[in-house]
């Protein structure tokens, strides 16, 4: 032996200290003794052989076969077991190596288009994604059980968010935005006091907006916007009021230091105010309407400008529509007309935040409800930009302040009561999900429905260790890795050396198991989408309804806030159906369509009246109540804005808790057109004109529950697809 070809292709002078020193090791840490002789005589053999070159995988398999053919056989098996765990370290790392080299080259598209709210061309969602890729590798390889990493791998079950899994972050939340404002709190090196404007407040939140979701991976959720604004609404006008007597009324500064004694509330509802200084008063509502305006505007523009650090413009949600005082009312027509007017200099329509309007009758639903004038500019508004979406709420949510927004698109929170049994829900979060593949599940089973339930079953158990196991992977995190979530108020008040595991157990955050496939299910056991059959329909929803009754049970026995979701399949419809397609083919109507229909939703390419739709996905709101939305496809309603409150009220009255209504709100840069661009394979068309430039059209396709550019950010292939197949529900 002369010289050694290593692994990577470079050629090496033979140095048979190596080998005795590979093999020695393998003694000593699998043996009690050291069989000196032996290593000698076999490194020495290798010295001698005739081949003048050899590789270093040559080399050790002689040393193996050697080893087997003398007493030490154990020690054989040691060095090959050791050989294949060493071979296996080196093709994780080629793969790592490969993956960074696709994203740097922009070869993966998969990887490049797993987010419809990251523009994968910009230099911080590279570095966040190369993050990623890393960390992802790490915690499946390193962090996770095994059969969890194994059941994702195969597509059993898929695990959220790994790139974000490492580092003990959290989901979706519901900040406590009022806690936060009300006294000051901590962003970054900054204490920010209370604020004393509207103005001011819509600033403080936008910063506490860019904080949370630079420490969380999921939605971040302003509840009670309306609600939370009143008390800086007041502090607005207050400030206009007594500007107004200074320059309207001409009083002296002593003169107002009086009125400002006696009056302990100079706000917009003081009738003796508003007759003594008419005149002052009609400029303090007019100015602080103006004050309004321009906070509504700036909250908008602000979100909008946003980029956290992960590169992505924060998933931010905010709640309206219970406040009846003229301040938080105010609120909601902003909110509202700042998303009609568009964004920009080309009036595009803006998709963060996501609008969530609370409805319910003798509140906004009808006519003679005290909120239907905003009820109606709602409904306007979602002819123009599609949101807000519609939460129905009850009147004991209303009076007890106990409305449950969305945390993100549509994740929801569970009952928890305090020590003083007061019910709560902002400050609150989800700490994870992991879906299961029910199609999958199915065509293993086709037909089978008790095969079905047992495999069910056995992947549900997977799903209970993976929750489990990450309720204690997150138990001992201290209040400092995220200041403004457990310190500052967002999510808790903490010390900085206090964990969150009284936040993890017991409820007070959920963490969710989700599915998607309804729909194709029930086609695949029971021959049909539940749509078509009223039986059928029954069948596949007692899936659900098993699901749920399962997880109440993992609820009760392990204290910890297990909800079932209905996934919002983004990169996931396309995952899941790849995966199923590899390994068992094109499945007609299944597998061959390159995506999975969301959560309990009827098919997208079925054609039904927005009636029906909503009728046969009802039941799914009631058993998945960790997470759904139901959506239906229209033509513009714009000149039929009436249909839109019959819609809504139907969807109530059959059990719809949480919807929206998708209208065409396209707009081509080129010649003008308003309306719905063609879906294609290579993006979107302008049916007018053909412009096909993404730089020159404003598309808006809801993704999830959320809204997405698919023009400048395009879909992944399976949901580009599932985009393409839905029909119009008219």
């Amino acid at each position: 032996m002369k010289k050694v070809i290593k692994r990577d292709g470079t050629v090496v002078d033979f140095d048979k200290n190596r080998i005795i020193k590979a093999i020695t090791m393998a003694f000593e840490k699998h043996s009690d003794h050291i069989n000196k002789d032996l290593i000698e005589k076999i490194a020495s053999q290798i010295e001698n052989i005739e081949e003048k070159i050899l590789s270093v995988e040559e080399i050790q398999d002689i040393v193996v076969k050697k080893l087997m053919a003398s007493s030490e056989k154990d020690i054989a098996m040691a060095y090959q077991s050791y050989r294949a765990l060493k071979a296996e370290i080196r093709e994780k790392e080629k793969s790592i190596y490969k993956q960074i080299a696709e994203l740097v080259d922009a070869s993966d598209e998969k990887l490049l288009s797993e987010n419809a709210n990251k523009d994968s061309k910009t230099i911080s969602v590279q570095r966040d994604l190369l993050a990623g890729i890393s960390s992802r590798d790490y915690y499946l390889n390193k962090i996770v059980p095994n059969h969890i990493k194994t059941a994702h791998i195969k597509g059993e079950i898929h695990l959220h968010d790994l790139d974000y899994l490492l580092f003990r972050e959290t989901n979706c939340e519901l900040v406590d935005i009022e806690v936060m404002l009300k006294g000051g709190c901590n962003i970054g090196n900054a204490k920010m006091l209370e604020p004393n404007s509207v103005d001011v407040a819509v600033g403080h939140i936008v910063q506490i907006i860019a904080s949370v979701s630079s420490n969380t991976y999921g939605g971040c959720s302003i509840p009670y916007l309306d609600r939370a604004l009143v008390p800086y609404i007041k502090k607005t006008f207050k400030k206009h009021f007594l500007k107004g007597l200074k320059y309207i009324e001409q009083l002296s500064d002593e003169e107002i230091e009086k009125i400002k004694n006696k009056y302990e509330n100079i706000e917009k509802s003081n009738e003796e105010l508003e007759k003594k200084y008419p005149r002052t008063f009609i400029y303090s509502m007019d100015m602080t309407e103006e004050s309004v305006k321009q906070a509504m505007q700036g909250l908008e523009y602000e979100i909008n400008s946003l980029s956290t650090v992960n590169g992505q413009t924060p998933f931010t949600t905010v709640g309206i529509g219970t406040e009846t005082s003229w301040e938080g009312r105010m609120v909601q027509f902003y909110v509202l007309k700042t998303r009609m007017a568009g964004f920009g200099a080309k009036k595009e329509t803006a998709i963060f935040p996501k609008i969530v309007y609370a409805m319910n009758e003798g509140l906004n639903l009808n006519p003679e409800d005290p909120n239907w004038d905003v009820s109606q500019l709602a409904f306007e508004c979602m002819t123009k930009s599609i949101y807000p979406d519609i939460l129905f709420v009850s009147d004991e949510q209303i009076k007890n302040g106990t409305v449950v927004y969305p945390m993100g698109c549509r994740a929801f929170l569970s009952p928890w009561f305090d020590k003083d049994g007061k019910e709560k829900y902002s400050g609150r979060f989800n700490f994870g999900a992991t879906t299961i593949n029910l199609p999958r599940i199915a065509i293993k089973n086709k037909g089978d429905e008790k095969g079905f339930y047992k495999e069910l079953d056995r992947v549900l158990e997977i799903c209970k260790d993976n929750c489990l196991f990450r309720a204690r992977y997150l138990e001992k995190t201290t209040a400092e890795v995220a200041p403004i979530l457990w310190m500052s108020g967002a999510l808790a008040q903490k010390q900085a050396k206090e964990t969150i595991a009284d936040l993890i157990w017991g409820g007070y955050a959920t963490v969710s198991i989700g599915y998607i496939g309804l729909s194709e299910v029930s086609q695949l056991l029971y021959g049909k989408d539940f749509s078509e059959s009223e039986e059928i329909h029954e069948k596949a929803f007692n899936i659900l309804k098993y699901m749920k009754e399962k997880l109440e049970k993992y609820k009760a026995e392990y204290n910890l806030g297990f909800a079932l979701y209905g996934t919002p399949s983004e990169s996931l419809c396309d995952r899941f159906a790849r995966i199923d397609r590899e390994e068992f083919g094109n499945i007609e109507g299944i597998t061959d369509k390159g995506y999975y229909d969301n959560s309990f939703h009827v098919s997208s390419k079925l054609n039904m009246n927005p009636f029906e739709k909503l009728k046969q996905e009802a039941l799914g709101h009631k058993y998945s109540s960790g997470g759904h939305i139901s959506y239906i496809e229209t033509d513009s309603l714009t000149k039929n804005i009436d249909a839109i409150p019959d819609i809504l009220r139907y969807a109530r009255m059959i059990g719809i808790h949480y919807m929206g209504i998708n209208q065409p709100v396209d707009k081509c840069h080129i010649c003008g057109f308003k309306g719905e661009f063609t879906a294609t394979k290579e993006g979107f068309t302008c049916p007018q004109c053909g412009n096909y430039d993404g730089n020159q059209m404003s598309v808006i396709r809801r993704v999830c529950g959320y809204l997405s550019q698919p023009n400048s950010r395009p879909f992944n292939k399976g949901k580009q697809k599932e985009i393409m197949s839905r029909v119009k529900h008219n």
